[in-house]
């Protein structure tokens, strides 16, 4: 019989190298899991106008959102009759799109264009939450708020 001790490690007591490879244990794996919550804000908003999504991708720097807009699809709306309360799925990607839409329209007068500013400010608050969610900050609080343990070097106990 052999008695092997181990020093165990919070994040906050890591060397900053060891830091950085519990970060990177930490990212192994890690998906950005509000995905299907972005296009549901999105489809949900286009449907409202009777607009298709037809292709999409969200969360990268090469993030875009292709539909069949035109201004038919706008003709005798009034901004008025748009609620930019409503939110038809409950999640906060509903508020860019509908927020970015009404003011846009109330301030240049145009449905469509507001309507592609708003498809625009969609894939940049995802681009900048997916960028959040995987910054050194997130993880760090990710870490500590589950308590994670490591060795010296910040392998995962």
């Amino acid at each position: 019989m052999r008695v092997i001790e181990k020093t165990i490690y919070t994040f906050d007591e890591l060397s900053d190298s060891a830091k950085e490879n519990a970060r990177e244990w930490m990212r192994v794996g890690l998906e950005y899991p509000w995905f299907n919550e972005a296009r549901d804000s999105l489809r949900a908003f286009c449907d409202e106008f009777g607009i298709r999504v037809l292709d999409y991708s969200l969360g990268d720097y090469r993030g875009f959102v292709k539909t069949d807009a035109s201004a038919s699809n706008f003709r005798g709306r009034k901004l008025s009759q748009f609620d930019r309360e409503v939110m038809p799925t409950g999640f906060c990607f509903d508020c860019s799109l509908r927020y970015t839409f009404a003011d846009e329209w109330k301030k240049t007068g145009d449905a469509l264009e507001s309507f592609k500013n708003a498809l625009e400010s969609l894939v940049c608050e995802v681009e900048r939450d997916v960028d959040f969610y995987f910054s050194d900050e997130s993880i760090d609080e990710s870490i500590i708020a589950n308590g994670h343990e490591f060795d010296e070097h910040g392998g995962a106990e």
